[in-house]
């Protein structure tokens, strides 16, 4: 196979497997802070009847959390790796200070979030809850400030701005430039909107499993349940509107809907969101209203399963964006097959191997043991920290 060809593959299915683990991230990270907040108040009341409540809710979607976030580093690894033996050509030296950005954002988000998070799991019975708390923002707070330095730094390459080339050496002209301009702020909103849904199912897919399991009056389905569907029915219309929007903001002459492949890719992507849309405030809020909901077998059972629906949006609007850039690794700059610096014969075909492969399993085992996770019955207590 041709070494180019191979290196796109190699990219497109380690990076698209990490973003799904980000997408997840994301999503589930305010909503853990968020419960924890919930727990600080409830602690704080005169009477803490909801507080076990609401501790055992906020423990079982830390668990997801924690769990996609410690095979997510690992599926990371593999794609910066990757990138560094694959695309360092050339013709990717005007991108070099963008990958100096990321490379300092990567050091410092995954420093600065993982001792926070380390905080917090290491503090049970150390600090107040209100210290715990403030942890918990700290760790969605810097993955939100990460994530919007490495969409600026893709709405780069689609839209250049900001670098310029000085005697052959590219450097900044205006940085702030490259973090405002409207590709990156229009797709920040969408994946806002896009992890926002991701959370909303993982979180609904809790509570159905609980209810399911323990009866249509167990207090924590119960709230995992409210907390997922209000979740999505907020973030399912800034995903379609931003999603549509993203598009024209990313590049005005860019391929999205006409020919190839990749345009029946982007038509499936917003179908799927206008029908989440339309579902979640048609069906599943007027049955949360009701009551019904939590006694509704088999909106239950569609609950508990459809995590893999805003899952495989994300992954489609993410191929959709990518190739609308080709041939272009920076439109209009740089062509991808001037970036490539992959190795030729059996060392790259042995190496995408490799890293394919271990990104893949990585998130299959992250799915695999958080639908465990969700399946496992409540225990007694306190199953993290308190």
């Amino acid at each position: 196979m041709d070494a180019l060809i191979l290196a796109r593959w190699e990219f497109a299915v380690t990076a698209g497997v990490h973003f799904l683990m980000v997408a997840t991230t994301l999503g589930l990270a305010p909503v853990v802070a968020a419960l924890q907040t919930a727990v600080w108040r409830a602690g704080r009341a005169p009477a803490r009847g909801s507080a076990p409540v609401l501790e055992a809710a906020r423990d079982r979607i830390l668990r997801l959390y924690l769990l996609n976030y410690g095979i997510g580093i690992v599926t990371g690894l593999v794609m910066e790796l990757q990138m560094a033996v694959n695309w360092t050509g050339a013709g990717s030296a005007l991108y070099d200070p963008i990958a100096a950005l990321l490379g300092v954002e990567t050091l410092a988000a995954f420093f600065v979030e993982s001792t926070l998070l380390g905080l917090f799991l290491a503090s049970g019975g150390t600090f107040s809850q209100g210290v715990r708390t403030l942890l918990l923002w700290g760790v969605a707070g810097t993955a939100w400030l990460s994530a919007w330095v490495v969409v600026s730094a893709n709405a780069y390459l689609h839209r250049p701005t900001g670098v310029s080339m000085v005697d052959g050496r590219a450097s900044f002209t205006d940085p702030w430039a490259v973090l405002t301009q409207a590709a990156a702020v229009v797709a920040s909103i969408h994946i806002v909107g896009a992890a926002g849904l991701v959370a909303a199912f993982w979180v609904a897919a809790a509570g159905a499993a609980l209810v399911l399991r323990q009866g249509a009056d167990d207090p924590v389905g119960r709230l995992l349940l409210r907390v997922g569907i209000w979740i999505g029915a907020v973030t399912a219309p800034v995903n379609v509107a931003s999603g549509v929007v993203q598009f024209s903001a990313a590049r005005a002459d860019a391929k999205f809907t006409n020919y190839g492949w990749h345009g029946g890719l982007l038509a499936l992507m917003l179908l799927i969101g206008a029908l989440i849309l339309l579902i979640t405030w048609l069906l599943w809020v007027p049955l949360l209203l009701r009551g019904r909901v939590f006694r509704t077998r088999f909106a239950l059972r569609i609950l508990g399963g459809g995590v893999w629906i805003p899952l495989l949006a994300c992954i489609l609007g993410w191929i959709s964006r990518e190739e609308a850039r080709q041939p272009w690794f920076i439109v209009g700059r740089v062509r991808v097959a001037d970036a490539v610096s992959a190795p030729e014969g059996p060392a790259l075909a042995l190496t995408a191997f490799g890293f394919i492969a271990v990104g893949v399993c990585a998130a299959v085992l992250a799915w695999v043991l958080m639908g465990r996770e969700i399946r496992r019955p409540l225990r007694q207590g306190t199953e993290v920290v308190s």
